[in-house]
This record gives C-alpha cells, structure tokens and sequence, in this order.
C-alpha cells in the first residue's frame, strides 16, 4: 500500500483505509496469538495429564535404585477386602521414555523452535516428574526415615 501497490493506485478502484488496513490487521494477529496459545496450553496440559499418571508407577513404585525398597500397605486394605490383587506397577520407566520420545518427535515434525521445545521439557514435563515423584516419596512411610540416610565421614 505505500508503494502504491494495491486497489487504491493509479485511480483505479477506490481508496485504501489505512486505519481500516490496521484495525483489521492487528484483529487477524491477535486471532493467530491467541490461538497458538490455545493450541500450546491444550497440547502441554493433555501430555501432562498422561505423564501424570505414568510418573508415580513408573518411577518411583518400579523402584529401579537398589536399596529403595519399601513395602507400602496404606490404602491397599480396601483393594484387598474388594478382591483386587496387586499385579506391579501399569507403567514402566520406558514407557515415559517413549512418550517424552512421542512428544519430541511431533515438536520437531511441526518445526517449532529450539526454545520452546526446550521450554517445554524442561519448565514444564521434567519440572512436573520431579515434583510429583518427590511429593510421593517424602508422603511414604519409611522412605524418607533416618535409617535410611547415608552418615557421610567428614
């Protein structure tokens, strides 16, 4: 419009609004901000919702470190008076692997930048593994005690 490049120029047509031009513009970007956002917050909190309920079985009931093994029987007395049995964990470590690969695989097939994939894994996926496999193991009995801790020689 500036160069004189559109309906307006060489008197053919009628004039360009440039104060329209703009309104609608900005109206079509905060559109398209708005539903990045959207896309980004209903992608991230629907990964969350499946690594949720992968972390606790996968990570800290699989108990891969030796020498963390508890036996936790709180609120497993309903499950055996009901007649359920306990069959180990429904996740495994690889299955969080897989999905973290998954998730990885799909940022990069949609070309998204290296910050926001970055982002993503680190402020918000290995952020949430963290905090909920600590929140559970300082709640279990016995993992956190005294007997367990390590005396380091000074």
């Amino acid at each position: 419009m500036l160069d004189g490049v559109g309906p307006g120029s060489e008197g053919l047509g009628k004039q360009f609004e440039w104060s329209s031009y703009e309104r609608l513009v900005s109206i079509a970007k905060n559109d398209l901000d708005s539903l990045q956002y959207n896309i980004y917050h209903t992608t991230v909190t629907e990964v969350k919702k499946v690594l949720s309920k992968m972390i606790i079985p996968a990570l800290v009931e699989n108990q891969a470190l030796p020498g963390f093994v508890t036996q936790e029987t709180s609120g497993r007395l309903l499950g055996r008076l009901i007649g359920q049995t306990d069959k180990g964990p429904s996740f495994s470590t690889d299955d969080v692997i897989h999905l973290l690969s998954k998730v990885n695989k799909a940022m990069k097939s949609f070309h998204l930048e290296e910050d926001i994939i970055a982002q993503v894994f680190i402020n918000e996926l290995l952020k949430l593994i963290g905090v909920n496999s600590f929140n559970d193991m300082l709640m279990r009995r016995n993992f956190a005690s005294w007997k367990r801790g390590r005396r380091v020689p000074c």
